[in-house]
């Protein structure tokens, strides 16, 4: 088994695909109606899946309990680039004892957002 997608119920799903699409890399993989009310945008990068749901298909995410993580290659680029952009940091790039990197931010829902740096292999 393995996990295959993430589903984040928005009240804004052009906001959310904005975000996701600019800032994070993701593509618009589909994009459809479901019913009379409700439209879904699936949006893909090379590790997984975000379905965002608008409508009256799924509640609206309110900000609690979940957080995404996402590994980058250089903390430090993702630190300035999120600053450049006023995404809202909530925790700057600090580094773990085993050398891993980490920094949180906050998205457009108030989904917390997690980067990670691992370590090189020769670091």
């Amino acid at each position: 088994m393995s996990l295959s997608f993430v589903t984040i119920g928005t009240n804004n799903l052009e906001a959310s695909v904005e975000f996701y699409t600019k800032h994070l890399d993701f593509k618009i993989d589909k994009r459809f109606r479901v019913g009379k009310s409700s439209e879904i945008a699936v949006l893909k990068d090379e590790s997984g899946i975000i379905e965002f749901i608008a409508g009256d298909e799924m509640k609206v995410f309110q900000g609690e309990g979940l957080m995404l993580g996402f590994e980058v290659e250089d903390i430090q680029k993702m630190y300035d680039y999120c600053n450049s952009e006023n995404i809202k940091i909530l925790n700057p790039p600090k580094q773990l004892n085993d050398g891993m990197k980490l920094m949180t931010v906050e998205d457009i829902h108030g989904l917390i957002l997690e980067f990670v740096q691992f370590p090189k292999n020769d670091e």
